[in-house]
């Protein structure tokens, strides 16, 4: 039995902030439908399903042409798979519970002494989800409305039906099911020699989770159903690009996140708690290979003159100098000539001092948002061929390569969103860019008439998920401490904020139960010791208010 009386203050957040609570009954018909005629067409064509890579690569699908002339309604025609790589040995390695796989991954060490200098071949399947949502068709609208999947402690909002994002379209092992596959040739040192993309047929063969993998990387036991040398290659070539990353300036901030978790208690009971999540070496390594496609997606549409990419500005030299301050407050070692990039790598949450630092530092590359370019010189032809008359030529035009302008600041790159298709409505886009360009196809005219509207969908659907976070942790918070305010409990003081009040405030981080809270100091005048492990008492726990605010006094 779950504990329930969370479940009206999740179900208020949702009804705040018009989270819906199920697809239209037209919407669910239309998915219904394409998932029907999904069937069909795997029926109509005859994939490999051996076993035996082909050391090519993907092939030409049989029946593919004569199976794609056939008057689709619910699928879309142009979108369906001519490729078949149901040979390949793709593997999905994500959180346990998961069902909504977006990505599989398959990696290979090429022999040396190639023409090309490529070492490494890295495949990576992405959901192909322009398969099965046509254009202006009501499932359309309704996920451009939604723009993204929300989580919430007791159950998930999804971008798209279940039908598809747990069926048809999801890479669970053993589905056939059609993909973006992404071919990356990379050298010894982890660099792109290149890279192209088609949609072809695939077929998962495990479900790994990131915990399993681990567990794998350390006892040297080898996974049900996975390549041999998965491991080994997932952490040679994670670490060749986590060091790229660092030698151009990005960074991946190790900063604990608080994580919700529903625990099942001794009588089958559930209850959630509240704990601080770092990521794996696994985690961060298939991170890199998300990182590294989103990097050539954002090369080809450069290429192709029309792109949607995530961007970031740099970081302000102001912001860079009180950062520099706060570290000098808190003992932070931070000589003057060393980058960002390479002093994060080198932090441990598990100080308190460094603790404080990185929840300063996760603010210092706010404003990341979509942007859309056009280069009218390359995409001219492309631009003229929009049916409604709009043209994404309105958006800016395209920077040089090296711009901050249509760079993210914090991956040191040009960059863009390709790999979450299942939940992230930017993803379907891009792809569909990417692919038309590789194939020497025109670009969808769907996707150019859109294309303005897009970072609109994406800012409002982040605003929500955000905002649904950070009411369901509060929530959360507030009832793991009810009852027990007047309680002391030991925190590091992570943030202060500067100010003309008689009472210093700030922010709290609690090891056990994982919470961040507001702080006060009781006495006037009173500094809060930044950086430091304090003793502090919980002033207030309101599960409705979904806030707890704890006091410090010297």
């Amino acid at each position: 039995m779950e504990d329930s009386s969370l479940i009206p203050v999740l179900d208020s957040i949702r009804t705040e902030l018009s989270i819906p609570s199920t697809f239209p009954d037209e919407v669910d018909r239309q998915a219904d439908a394409a998932v029907a005629e999904w069937k069909d067409f795997l029926s109509r064509v005859q994939p490999v399903l051996t076993g035996d890579e082909a050391a090519s690569g993907p092939r030409l699908l049989a029946g593919a042409a004569e199976a794609i002339d056939r008057a689709w309604t619910a699928l879309v025609p142009e979108a369906l798979p001519r490729w078949d790589a149901t040979d390949v040995p793709f593997v999905t390695i994500d959180p346990e519970s998961s069902r909504d796989l977006d990505q599989a991954v398959r990696l290979r060490r090429l022999e040396e002494g190639r023409p090309d200098g490529a070492r490494y071949r890295v495949l990576y399947a992405i959901a192909s989800l322009a398969t099965f949502v046509p254009a202006g068709s009501p499932l359309d609208l309704e996920v451009r409305r939604r723009a993204t999947t929300i989580y919430m402690p007791d159950r998930s909002t999804p971008l798209h039906p279940l039908a598809l994002s747990e069926g048809a379209a999801s890479l669970l092992p053993g589905g056939v099911v059609p993909a973006c596959v992404w071919e990356i040739l990379l050298d010894a040192r982890g660099e792109v020699v290149n890279a192209t993309v088609r949609r072809a047929l695939v077929r998962s063969r495990a479900k790994l989770s990131y915990d399993q993998v681990e567990a794998a990387r350390t006892s040297g036991r080898p996974l049900p159903d996975a390549p041999e040398d998965l491991v080994e290659l997932l952490e040679e070539i994670g670490r060749l690009r986590r060091a790229l990353e660092t030698a151009r300036g990005g960074v991946s901030s190790p900063s604990p996140e608080q994580e919700i978790t529903r625990e099942i208690d001794a009588d089958g009971s559930t209850h959630y708690e509240l704990s601080y999540r770092k990521s794996t070496p696994v985690e961060e390594w298939n991170a890199q290979i998300s990182l590294l496609t989103g990097m050539c997606a954002a090369s080809i549409m450069r290429e192709a003159g029309i792109a949607v990419l995530r961007t970031a500005p740099p970081a302000s030299h102001q912001a860079l100098e009180r950062l520099h301050g706060v570290a000098r407050l808190l003992g932070v070692d931070w000589p003057e000539d060393m980058p960002y990039a390479r002093l994060l790598p080198a932090l441990d949450p598990a100080i308190p001092a460094h603790t404080a630092f990185l929840a300063h530092a996760m603010s210092l590359y706010r404003g990341a948002e979509y942007a859309v370019f056009v280069d009218a010189s390359r995409a001219g032809s492309a631009l003229a061929k929009t049916t409604s008359g709009r043209s994404p030529a309105a958006a800016g035009a395209f920077p040089c390569p090296g711009d901050p302008a249509a760079r993210h600041a914090a991956i040191a790159a040009e960059y863009a969103h390709v790999t979450a298709p299942l939940r992230r409505l930017v993803d379907r886009w891009a792809s569909e860019i990417c692919i038309a360009h590789e194939s020497g196809r025109p670009i969808p005219g769907w996707v150019l008439d859109s294309l303005p509207d897009l970072p609109g969908f994406m800012a409002e659907g982040a605003r929500l998920a955000s905002a649904a976070e950070r009411a369901a942790i509060g929530a959360v918070s507030a009832k793991l401490l009810l009852g027990h305010e007047g309680a002391t409990f030991r925190g590091v003081i992570v943030e202060r904020r500067d100010g003309d009040e008689d009472f210093d405030r700030g922010k709290v981080l609690i090891s056990d139960p994982a919470v961040i809270g507001s702080l006060v100091a009781r006495v006037p005048g009173a500094r809060l010791p930044l950086g430091e492990e304090a003793g502090v008492v919980l002033e207030r726990a309101d599960v409705e208010s979904r806030s707890v605010r704890f006091t410090w006094a010297p």
